[in-house]
């Protein structure tokens, strides 16, 4: 008899857990759909466009340049934040499923390992547009603001080493702490 107790309150839980999963996706869907345009993901008032415009000297026909490619180039990493965040609930049910299957899981990581990349790449292609219409001497200051910002966004690394070092690791020795470590490429 318990058995058949725990085999229909298992059903209703997964039931449940599916009608919970359906409209938390469809509310999610509705009002992706339904914004009027990119979140806001700053203070009122603050325009980043306004640094750079500052910073590199932009003119009036710049600005509207840079706002449009800015706008291009949040649409289409919200898009893949989106993609990702849906990726990551998909692996948090099968984590938690009755028998998670763990290829499954593994095929959803390098999933979303794809779309971190393709947003690196998306990065990297809106500062290379952003370097288009800028002058020399504009280009040689966004060239030294963006290596600024990429330093101090940056995570340390072994030793805390500085971006173009060589070899940032100390060299192999096979000692206590290295055998897992493999050499230096020569």
């Amino acid at each position: 008899m318990s058995m058949m107790l725990n085999g229909r309150w298992s059903l209703w839980a997964i039931i449940t857990l599916v009608v919970l999963n359906i409209v938390l996706l469809g509310t999610v869907w509705y009002f992706h759909l339904n914004r009027s345009g990119p979140p806001p993901r700053q203070a009122p008032g603050f325009k980043p466009d306004g640094f750079f415009a500052r910073e590199l000297g932009l003119s009036d026909d710049q600005i509207k340049a840079l706002e449009t490619l800015r706008d291009e180039h949040m649409r289409h990493g919200d898009s893949l934040r989106t993609l990702i965040f849906g990726l990551n609930n998909r692996i948090l049910d099968e984590l938690f499923a009755t028998s998670p299957d763990s290829i499954l899981i593994s095929t959803l990581t390098d999933s979303i390992g794809m779309l971190h990349a393709q947003l690196g790449l998306s990065l990297i292609e809106h500062v290379r547009e952003l370097q288009g219409f800028c002058t020399p001497e504009q280009q040689e200051k966004l060239k030294r603001l963006i290596i600024d910002i990429f330093q101090k966004a940056r995570m340390p690394g072994p030793r805390d080493a500085r971006p173009g070092d060589k070899h940032p690791m100390p060299p192999f020795d096979g000692g206590p702490g290295n055998e897992h470590r493999p050499p230096p490429p020569r």
